[in-house]
């Protein structure tokens, strides 16, 4: 079975046209934007990702993961990288009859964490928006992107 999660950022994005062909093949689900990934992951053979938290998600759960997008977990040594989509069915082959290899993952895993920064990009609360722009700020002055004297004077004209 094929089971397909619009990105909560491209819902209805796609051509209603495109959809009903894939959903009249036997073996393919459309699932609600809103159902929960982590249970989706925790119940699937294996993960196609674009380029979507979803893949990191399931690297997480130790499931396997085919890229076909940028993304910063592709080319990590834990997925498999498809270059193009006419390379789908060996990637997905390739990803389904490799096995987890865990000390790899937790490796990329607290290295993910450790270049991460707070924030949620899909809530919008008042504490999650400060802790984003937080991570943000930080992120920037760290990179060097911006000067510690222009965030300086943007917080004193707040």
């Amino acid at each position: 079975m094929l089971y397909i999660k619009e990105h909560p950022a491209a819902i209805g994005g796609h051509s209603l046209k495109r959809l009903k062909k894939l959903l009249a093949l036997d073996n393919v689900r459309l699932l609600h934007s809103r159902h929960n990934s982590f249970d989706i992951i925790k119940n699937s053979a294996c993960v196609v990702t674009i380029n979507s938290k979803v893949g990191f998600e399931a690297i997480m759960q130790g499931k396997p993961v085919v890229v076909l997008g940028k993304t910063f977990y592709r080319g990590r040594g834990v997925t498999v990288d498809a270059e193009n989509i006419s390379d789908i069915k060996d990637a997905i082959n390739k990803a389904l009859d490799m096995s987890i290899d865990n000390k790899k993952r937790n490796h990329f895993l607290n290295n993910a964490y450790k270049w991460s920064y707070s924030g949620e990009l899909y809530e919008n609360s008042h504490e999650n928006v400060n802790n984003f722009y937080n991570s943000l700020k930080d992120f920037l002055l760290k990179s060097g992107v911006v000067k510690k004297e222009a965030v300086v004077l943007e917080e004193a004209l707040k």
